[in-house]
Formats: structure tokens, sequence, C-alpha cells
């Protein structure tokens, strides 16, 4: 659209810069909310411990349902952050450093057509 991303960043960090941290966070709850709140995940209780914990227990092989279902929720948070109101996000991570990102395709492979 011709938007310099540099200055649009610039912009906005500038103008949450000049916000109450709280009322940043309301702001961003109630925007996230209705989006988060659209699926629901109930794998059992909660696991023991704070998280970094948890994930240690986890990668040493033990269970943590509710880690699993705290990690989906991650990923649709960062889903959802990345692509709002812009082109979806594409295949980036740590599976994908010899690919740069600019060369990925930002669309499904799948046919919506009937």
């Amino acid at each position: 659209s011709g938007t310099d991303p540099v200055k649009s960043a610039a912009e906005k960090a500038k103008l949450a810069q000049s916000r109450k941290y709280d009322d940043l966070r309301t702001r961003h709850v109630a925007d996230f909310s209705p989006l988060m709140g659209r699926v629901t995940l109930d794998t059992g209780e909660a696991g023991e411990g704070d998280t970094l914990a948890r994930l240690e227990a986890y990668k040493k092989g033990g269970e943590d349902p509710a880690l699993e279902s705290l990690m989906f929720q991650f990923g649709r948070y960062m889903l959802l952050s990345s692509s709002r109101g812009s082109l979806p996000a594409n295949l980036q991570g740590l599976g994908m450093t010899a690919t740069s990102p600019r060369g990925l395709p930002t669309t499904t492979r799948t046919s919506i057509s009937r």
C-alpha cells in the first residue's frame, strides 16, 4: 500500500509509550478476548509448578496435558497477533532457517471453490 513499515512501527511505538501500561493492557485484553474466546481446549487440571518448570519436566518425558493446551493457546495468540488486518502469516520459525520468509507463499494450498 506504499506505507513505510519502519515509520509506521515507530509511530505506533511512540504512541504506546505515551500511554500507561494498565490502559494498554485493558485495551489489548478487550480487543483479543472475543477472538481468543472462540476456542476452548480442556485437557484437565493445570500441572504443578510454573511454566518453565513444567516445560523442563515435559522435555524429560513428563505428561502435562494442560501444558499442551497452554502451548496451543499461545500458538493461536501468536498467529492472531501476526496477521490481523494484513496478509496471513507464512511459514517462519526455527525450522525455516535455510529459506527466506519473503520467498514463501502467504496463502494455503487449500481450494475453497465448489
